[in-house]
């Protein structure tokens, strides 16, 4: 199943390396910090890049979050809801609604931080990305896997009220079980038949 989900996963990669490379937009770190001992924080630098802005009702959303924990998504910065759903929130404007149909898993919970405060200005061309804040959620999980983030801002430079951009991140997923650990569910399992075949 995992190996299927590989090859939008590469297209999506492709697409949204070109969508994430533009200057201007909400930008989600690569690599979480991932901390404690079960359940486990993972903890997402966001960043405002170039000519834009955000308004209210701007967002970003980071996908098949798996082992969330309902309830813990945080965010050091004021001004922000963060919600989770099993459709991830997706910027209108093409390509995006196509490749987050393909790509998002609808029985992994989506993580989505929409802005509820006032306006925010990005730093401008040519100056170090604004930080946003920290952005955080609870996974059971604390093994990783690439997947992806969109995000909805303004381009002020082309004056695009509700352009969407996206990029590459680290996940949670479940451990895969060892092989040594399936075929002795396995032969438990076997045992557990051949008892039930006796007893009937």
């Amino acid at each position: 199943m995992r190996t299927l989900r590989l090859l939008p996963l590469l297209t999506l990669t492709i697409l949204f390396s070109v969508s994430a490379a533009h200057a201007n937009t909400i930008t989600v770190s690569p690599t979480p910090v991932i901390a404690g001992v079960g359940p486990y924080n993972w903890f997402y630098g966001v960043t405002l890049e170039g000519d834009s802005q955000i308004n209210t009702g701007d967002f970003f959303t980071i996908f098949d979050f798996e082992g969330y924990i309902s309830g813990t998504q945080q965010t050091t910065a004021a001004g922000w809801t963060g919600t989770s759903s099993l459709i991830g929130t997706c910027p209108a404007q093409d390509p995006f609604p196509a490749l987050c149909a393909v790509a998002d898993d609808p029985a992994v919970p989506n993580l989505t931080w929409t802005r509820t405060g006032g306006v925010i200005l990005g730093p401008g061309a040519n100056n170090p990305a604004l930080v946003l804040g920290i952005f955080s959620a609870q996974s059971i999980f604390n093994e990783t896997r690439n997947d992806f983030w969109t995000s909805q801002d303004q381009d002020n430079q082309n004056g695009i009220p509700n352009e969407g951009a996206g990029g590459n991140t680290n996940v949670p997923v479940a451990p895969i079980p060892e092989p040594a650990t399936l075929l002795l569910l396995g032969s438990g399992l076997a045992f557990a038949a051949r008892m039930r075949k006796r007893v009937v």
